[in-house]
């Protein structure tokens, strides 16, 4: 009597792998955002850390623009910018103060804070832009 070893092959059932194909899709796009798609952003704290990134590359850029007007500018018109730029921070703080006291106490206080604060950022980057030669 011949006897054949025959692999016993184990399958997943179709509902089980379906499982596990939506499971791994779903954790692909929350490690995306954790690594940077902030397109795919969901918790509060992934918000915050792209609302964060986004005022961080706002500032930086609007450093550099004032930098650039303020070396273009004769020494009158350079107090005056720091005077003005001055006045537009405690302004743009106390704005954000009335924004954020509409959540205050709130897990999005934090995201609507920065996300306002880059918004300004980036629009006072581009006003200043248009004084530069």
């Amino acid at each position: 009597m011949l006897r054949t070893n025959r692999l016993k092959t184990n399958r997943a059932s179709p509902s089980l792998l379906l499982v596990c194909v939506v499971l791994c899709c779903l954790s692909s796009g929350n490690l995306r955002a954790s690594q940077g798609n902030c397109e795919d952003a969901v918790t509060t704290a992934e918000m915050q850390r792209c609302a964060s990134q986004r005022y961080q590359t706002a500032d930086a850029r609007l450093n550099r623009v004032y930098r650039r007007l303020l070396s273009q500018l004769p020494s009158e018109r350079r107090a005056k910018l720091r005077t003005a730029q001055r006045a537009w921070m405690e302004f743009r703080d106390k704005h954000l103060d009335f924004v954020v006291s509409s959540v205050e106490g709130g897990t999005m206080a934090p995201v609507l804070s920065l996300s306002e604060k880059a918004a300004m950022t980036e629009r006072r980057a581009k006003e200043l832009e248009g004084w530069l030669e």
